[in-house]
């Protein structure tokens, strides 16, 4: 008899089953919003990697599947890994859960990497398919895993099937740019009203462009069911263009002061914990700015708990945006690989400027985002 994967779905009340298909999420397909339940019945009706792989290509949302079948477990996350799935192997048996610590408690729990250790501290997160434990993987962002068993080890193969690929635009006048733009816009902020479907949607609102852009859009789009809101120190210049943009656009608008006291009241709640335990998948530091707010305006009955909380960051980076702090190769007519990838570790590598990394490790990140950039080749 053929060896199966071992699954296990932590937030089981956040995931619909059919037929061992397991998915959590929603995505349109075409113009229809589909819920976690219909997925599954479209991935359990998919015959073969291919038709799973083409399933995957239509979808455009924010969702995570994970198949079983007699001979090979299918395992996909969206195109941003919004919903995170981990897998490993031990002694000739594989696990799958959304669980990072369950995989590493049943795979060999080897010292941290060096190097990925390195890159957490450094960056923020692990690069690629790695976590800060070597036999624990993760499921890349547009990406499927395959993972077949055998009699000896299971076999795992990688499938691509979304990469961001910046192309060069056709040349177009300035009026076609623009009502392009506008299409796409609209169109984006149509799905993400679908999704709301009434709810509230909460905005963390500042002076920059892209939280500006949403606030826009949606009272453009006529959807009024929306709470902006800003936080830090009192007279912040931040909160002041946040409240002068809510105001000008008719929003409800909530300010949140932030204090230490604040911060060692919420640093020690369950909430925090929970959060931490949740969010940090030992392959990323979690974010906190927004949450002491987001749990006070929860708190105080600001926002009711089904909110959906839509936050601007970060549409300047898809648009090259952080190519103006590597100067060398904003002012090139010529880049190469190299080159790229000494200039991403100059600029994002530097949560630890003061303990900028030695020239063996240094090295080794290279040689990592060198690989990186093979496999997406390949796809």
């Amino acid at each position: 008899m053929t060896k199966q994967a071992n699954i296990h779905i932590r937030d089981a009340h956040l995931w619909s089953c059919c037929q061992s298909t397991h998915v959590r999420g929603e995505a349109f397909d075409g113009s229809s919003l589909l819920d976690s339940s219909q997925l599954a019945s479209l991935f359990a009706a998919a015959e073969g990697d291919d038709a799973f792989i083409s399933l995957l290509e239509r979808l455009n949302g924010f969702f995570a599947v994970v198949q079983l079948t007699e001979t090979v477990c299918r395992i996909a996350v969206d195109q941003i890994r919004s919903i995170p799935v981990f897998y490993g192997i031990c002694d000739g048996l594989s696990y799958v859960s959304d669980d990072c610590h369950w995989v590493q408690q049943r795979v060999r729990n080897d010292p941290t990497n060096e190097v990925a250790r390195a890159e957490y501290l450094h960056l923020g997160f692990v690069t690629g398919s790695d976590t800060l434990c070597p036999d624990v993987k993760q499921c890349l962002a547009g990406e499927a895993t395959f993972i077949k068993e055998s009699d000896r080890k299971p076999d795992w193969r990688h499938h691509r099937y979304y990469l961001y690929r910046h192309e060069p635009p056709k040349r177009r006048s300035t009026h076609e740019y623009i009502s392009d733009h506008q299409r796409v816009l609209e169109g984006v902020f149509r799905r993400l009203i679908a999704k709301a479907d009434n709810r509230t949607i909460v905005l963390p609102l500042s002076g920059g462009y892209d939280s500006r852009l949403v606030a826009l859009m949606l009272r453009m789009l006529k959807y009024t069911n929306v709470v902006a809101f800003s936080y830090g120190r009192p007279g912040n210049v931040e909160a002041h263009y946040s409240e002068q943009v809510a105001a000008d656009l008719g929003m409800e608008w909530k300010f949140v002061p932030y204090s230490n006291g604040m911060w060692a009241e919420w640093y020690h709640s369950r909430e925090r914990v929970r959060y931490q335990q949740y969010n940090g998948s030992l392959s990323s530091i979690m974010h906190v700015q927004d949450c002491p707010a987001i749990w006070q305006l929860l708190r105080d009955g600001d926002i009711p708990p089904d909110s959906l909380v839509v936050p601007g960051h970060t549409g300047d980076f898809v648009a090259g945006g952080r190519s103006s702090y590597a100067p060398d190769l904003y002012n090139s007519d010529k880049l190469d690989r190299d080159r790229i990838i000494d200039a991403s570790i100059n600029y994002h590598y530097s949560l630890w400027p003061d303990r900028f990394i030695d020239d063996p490790m240094r090295r080794s990140m290279t040689e990592r985002l060198r690989q990186h950039g093979v496999r997406a080749a390949a796809a």
